[in-house]
Parts: structure tokens; C-alpha cells; sequence
């Protein structure tokens, strides 16, 4: 109520002065009102920051929780700026990031807020160079992410002895600035309290006349959109094609590999988990390609390319390519009698990848497609180092997220390692197989070579002798992962670094 009492007034001299600008004044009177106007707002700015603070202060502030555009809401706060920061000849720009999940539940309307207030100060501070913001996101768990921010200057810079102090309230570095630039001391202080209430942390790094850099975490969960209409835009595609492309696949890891090297290659793609919902998906819409893994759960798919094709006319039909991590002749049968166009092997090369993509092109226009075998080469070294680079190369060069793709395989290795130990203690045969396929799958997506041939040599054997002689086989899993482990670490330092 008291925010109401004092802002109202405040809205009806600074609405009346910008009428008043939009009339016919005279030169004189025109300074006047822009003295009226310009004051007006810098009032409201200190009396919307106390508000802000009271409110925080008494614990009355409650974040809302919806899903939003992150990119947008960054970009949104980076143009509502960009006329200041032209008018003193300074750049602005932001940096758009590969791996920025695309939209998040949390509170867009206090996130835009600290952006403001650290690129606004940014910009006020610095007299000339540059303002950049960036954002990085670090996968914690399946949608868990923490979300780092940015924000770059060349300006004055902060001296080491009032860094302490900066996020106090009512803080400046010294009475000069306040005479200079204004403000209140309050918005770092508060920028820092609302990060802070969604999870996160806020710190500066300066140089006195070098600049500084404001940095802010928050924890946010990524949106899940695979039921309605999930479509990833983590990577600026090189061109747009027209093709619509839905994805098959339940692992996450893979699921994000493959999106990222089809927006590499400029296509976007929907997510089916299953083969349950790759028919559910089909009768809301028609897609042109299906790249569909062979072993997922409730419907594999090889039983859901059987009922497309008993189900669908075949003028209607998409083209089904197979995501396997089987590499054996048998596997690729089976994927052609099942009605599948075409075969990949995991881990999926780029390259392969655009070619199948480019015959599916040239399908729909009716051109010939010749199918063409996907050969994996085999290697009994632990990794090999040229699959990660291919990761890279998909990703954009983005040497976080490969490192995030071996922090996510470091998570679920173990739990499917220990699946497939207990399944063979209990003699659960369906069980066992699954386990031992998504870790194949999981190993050959990073380059895990002596793991991924080791997987495919149980799977085979298990369909000729059964789980009974198969704990000798299970032991040597566990000591290539416990060997991989270390190779795995050093070669994760070659993209991060530690």
C-alpha cells in the first residue's frame, strides 16, 4: 500500500512532463520540463530502490516461478539500455553462449532487474570500450542448471580496499561518485539479496582504470518440453532447413548431442522418449524424418517402425533412420526388414549425420536416395580423442559443454554400471540388456572406446549364452570404467582445464 501511496504521484509528474514535452513549448520552456522530467525519474529510481529494499529487508518479496525465454530476458535487458550506451559511443553486446538452456522456470521479471542495474552501472562507469554480458549454464542434474552471468567493462574501475564494502547498502565507492553519477548505494545490495534468493551468489573483479567484472549465479530448472513441442535453439544454425526432423531418443545425454549437432547443421528437431510418444507425436503432425533409436523403453524401434509402416500409407510415411549403438550385421537387418531407411552408428559423426540429412532433402523432393552403411572403426585404446573434437566442433567450439558431457557421463555411469551388476545377481535378463545398451550408447557418444567394444561384446554373447557366464564379463566393465576414469579426467582438462 505505502509503494502505491508514493509512486502514484510520482507517475503523474513524470506522465505530465513527458505530455507537456510532446506539446509546443517554447526553447526555454522546454529545458524546464526536461529539468522536471529528468529529476522526476532519477526520484522515482531512488524511491523504487528503498521500496525494493524494504521489501527484501522484511522478507516480503516472493519470486514468481514460470517458464520463460532466457535469451530473451537478457536480451531484453541488454536493448532497454542500448540507447545509453550510444549515446556515449560505448558497445554493447551480448554473447551468446552454446550451451544456455532455452527456457527456464523462475522469475523473469527480478532476473531483468539485476541485469539492468549491473549493465546500467556498467554502462554508467565506463567512459570508453565496451560493455559485454555473457551467460554460461552448468548442468547439475537432468534440468538442474546454475546459470553464470557476466558483465564486462572497461570503466573506471573499483579500488581492491572498497571491493569489501560494494554490496553494502547505501555504499558507493566514495561521495565523488554519488556527486557524478548518482544513485543510491542500494542497487547492488539488492541485485546481490535477489540472486541470492534464487540460489545463487554475486562478486566483482576490478582493476582500478582497467574496468571490472560483476559476476552472478542463479539456479534455475530447464524447462521440459519433449511432450508438447520441444524445439532447441542452443546453437545459431548455420542456415534454416525446412525438414521437420523428430528425435527418438530417452537418454539425455544423447538427446542433447544430437540437437546440438543438428542445430550445427541449421535443423531443429521435436523429442519423443519412446516409441509411445513418437506415435502420439505422428498423429498430431507429420515429420519427414525420424532419427529413432532401436532400444528404448515402453516401444523400442524397431516395434514402432512396424506399426508407422503398418499404420501409416506410405506417401505419408517419414523416413526412419536408426540410432544405434549396435554395430553388428545382424542390428542393421534387423533395422531394414523393420522398414528403417537408413543407419547411424553411435557416436554419430557430423559428417554422416549431414549426409543422411541431405539424401532426406533430396527424398522429399523426389530425387533418388542410395543408402549408404555407416562404418565404425574400432580401437582398444580407453578414448578416443577425436570424438570429443567432433563434440566441439558440433557445439561450436564450446569446451564447457564438452566438459558437462563428461561431468553428466561421470554421473550416470556408475548407477548403470551397478544396474547391470544387480540385474545379473537377480537373473533379470531385460533389465541387464538395457543397462549394458545405454551405457554402450553413453560410452561411445564421449569416445570411450575399450568400454563401448566391451559393451557390445556382452550383448552379444548374452543372446548366445545367457547371463549364467557372463560375471567375468561384468568384472572387466567395471575395471575399464575404473581405468577410463583417469584417462577420461585428463582429457576433460584439455577443454576446461582443471
Amino acid at each position: 500500500m505505502m509503494s502505491h501511496e508514493i509512486r502514484t504521484p510520482m507517475n503523474g509528474v513524470i506522465g505530465t512532463a513527458e505530455l507537456l514535452l510532446n506539446s509546443g513549448l517554447t526553447s526555454h520552456q522546454r529545458q524546464l520540463v526536461e529539468i522536471i522530467n529528468s529529476s522526476g525519474q532519477a526520484l522515482l529510481s531512488v524511491i523504487n530502490d528503498i521500496l525494493d529494499f524494504s521489501k527484501i529487508e522484511a522478507g516480503a518479496i516472493e519470486l514468481e516461478s514460470q517458464p520463460f525465454d532466457l535469451r530473451s530476458c537478457i536480451r531484453g535487458a541488454v536493448n532497454l539500455l542500448a540507447a545509453q550506451a550510444t549515446a556515449k559511443k560505448i558497445e554493447l553486446a551480448f554473447l551468446d553462449r552454446a550451451n544456455l538452456p532455452n527456457s527456464i522456470v523462475g522469475d523473469p521479471t527480478r532476473l531483468r532487474q539485476i541485469l539492468i542495474n549491473l549493465i546500467g552501472n556498467a554502462i554508467k562507469f565506463t567512459e570508453l570500450g565496451e560493455v559485454i554480458i555473457s551467460a554460461t549454464a552448468h548442468l547439475h542434474a537432468e534440468d538442474r542448471y546454475e546459470i553464470k552471468f557476466a558483465i564486462q567493462d572497461t570503466g573506471i574501475g573499483i579500488p581492491s580496499d572498497r571491493l569489501s564494502s560494494l554490496f553494502q547498502e547505501f555504499s558507493q565507492v566514495d561521495t565523488s561518485i554519488t556527486r557524478r553519477y548518482g544513485g543510491t548505494g542500494l542497487g547492488l545490495a539488492i541485485s546481490k539479496r535477489l540472486c541470492e534468493q534464487m540460489g545463487g551468489k554475486m562478486w566483482v573483479e576490478s582493476q582500478l582504470d582497467r574496468g571490472s567484472t560483476f559476476y552472478f549465479t542463479i539456479t534455475a530448472t530447464a524447462v521440459l518440453e519433449a511432450i508438447d513441442r520441444p524445439t532447441i535453439q542452443s546453437i545459431q544454425p548455420l542456415r534454416s532447413h525446412s525438414l521437420k526432423i523428430l528425435l527418438a531418443e530417452d537418454h539425455p545425454i544423447n538427446q542433447r548431442l544430437m540437437l546440438l549437432m543438428l542445430n550445427q547443421l541449421g535443423y531443429q528437431a521435436d523429442i519423443a522418449n519412446n516409441g509411445v510418444e513418437v506415435l502420439a507425436a505422428l498423429h498430431r503432425e507429420a515429420y519427414d524424418l525420424i532419427l529413432m533409436d532401436v532400444q528404448m523403453p515402453e516401444l523400442d524401434g524397431i516395434a514402432t517402425t512396424e506399426q508407422i509402416n503398418q499404420g501409416w500409407q506410405a506417401i505419408d510415411r517419414p523416413r526412419i533412420i536408426a540410432l544405434t549403438a549396435g554395430a553388428m550385421k545382424e542390428d542393421r537387418q534387423r533395422c531394414l526388414q523393420a522398414g528403417m531407411s537408413d543407419y547411424l552408428t553411435k557416436p554419430v559423426r557430423l559428417d554422416e549425420l549431414a549426409q543422411v540429412l541431405s539424401q532426406s532433402r533430396s527424398r522429399s523432393t523426389n530425387q533418388a536416395v542410395e543408402f549408404s552403411q555407416i562404418k565404425q572403426s574400432k580401437s582398444e585404446r580407453l578414448i578416443d580423442p577425436e570424438v570429443l573434437r567432433q563434440l566441439q566442433f558440433a557445439t561450436r567450439h564450446s569446451a564447457t559443454f564438452i566438459a558437462e558431457i563428461i561431468d553428466l557421463y561421470f554421473q550416470k555411469a556408475p548407477d548403470l554400471i551397478a544396474t547391470i551388476r544387480n540385474s545379473l545377481d537377480q537373473g533379470d535378463c531385460r533389465t541387464f540388456k538395457r543397462a549394458v545398451h545405454t551405457l554402450q550408447g553413453c560410452s561411445a557418444s564421449i569416445g570411450a572406446i575399450q568400454l563401448t567394444e566391451q559393451c557390445r561384446a556382452i550383448e552379444e554373447a548374452v543372446d548366445n549364452q545367457g547371463l549364467g557366464k557372463l560375471f567375468d564379463r561384468v568384472i572387466e566393465i567395471e575395471t575399464a570404467y575404473k581405468n577410463l576414469q583417469n584417462a577420461l579426467q585428463q582429457e576433460r582438462k584439455n577443454y576446461v582445464g582443471t
